[in-house]
């Protein structure tokens, strides 16, 4: 039973029709309420604003620092790689505002998920859209927003990426640009109908 199971029972009894970020989110409101109502899915349409700095080797944690993201997995897994010519820095630790918050993730080249609940993926899409490589689970939400060259099964194939990632040579320049072109044009036609 969660705190909020009355009040959302009470708004789907009302609503013509909900909107959802993401298929999973819509079968996870499928398969736990009793909806009067269709469901329809619209994604997110990313917008960040344009900040031009250069890149530096950060590995950046871009979540609340709750449970379900679980954020001690990233200085672990920081620590059991030990490069010392990358930073691994987790956003909320560093008591940012907004702006300071998007120029961290500019001027950062990968950020990583491990999420046990993810139903829209803000954080990971702002990440992308400003230039970093995303690493997520493949699971939850993150299962249908992100091609297979950005997710990972377990923390093994995690640390392979990483290593990847994190080596000169390797360019995924092709598959980010696309991924920002998705977000950044997901639904263009439904947003700019709306009014």
């Amino acid at each position: 039973y969660t705190w909020g199971e009355d009040l959302e029972n009470a708004w789907f009894k009302i609503y013509d029709e909900i909107v959802v970020a993401s298929g999973y989110h819509a079968r996870l409101l499928s398969s736990t309420r009793n909806l009067n109502c269709p469901i329809r899915v619209i994604p997110w349409k990313v917008e960040v604003p344009h900040i031009k700095v250069k890149k530096e080797n950060i590995i950046v944690f871009p979540h609340r620092l709750n449970e379900e993201k679980q954020p001690d997995l990233f200085f672990k897994i920081a620590d059991e790689l030990r490069d010392p010519d990358w930073k691994w820095i987790r956003a909320k630790d560093e008591n940012l505002n907004k702006q300071q918050y998007y120029e961290l993730l500019a001027k950062s080249k990968i950020c990583i998920s491990f999420s046990l609940q993810e139903t829209f993926g803000i954080a990971m899409a702002e990440a992308v859209m400003l230039g970093c490589i995303p690493l997520v689970p493949d699971r939850l939400a993150y299962k249908e927003m992100y091609p297979i060259d950005f997710t990972y099964e377990d923390i093994t194939v995690l640390k392979r990426k990483i290593e990847l990632f994190t080596n000169k040579d390797c360019d995924v320049s092709q598959p980010l640009r696309k991924l920002q072109y998705k977000f950044k044009t997901q639904n263009d036609d439904f947003f700019d109908n709306l009014f």
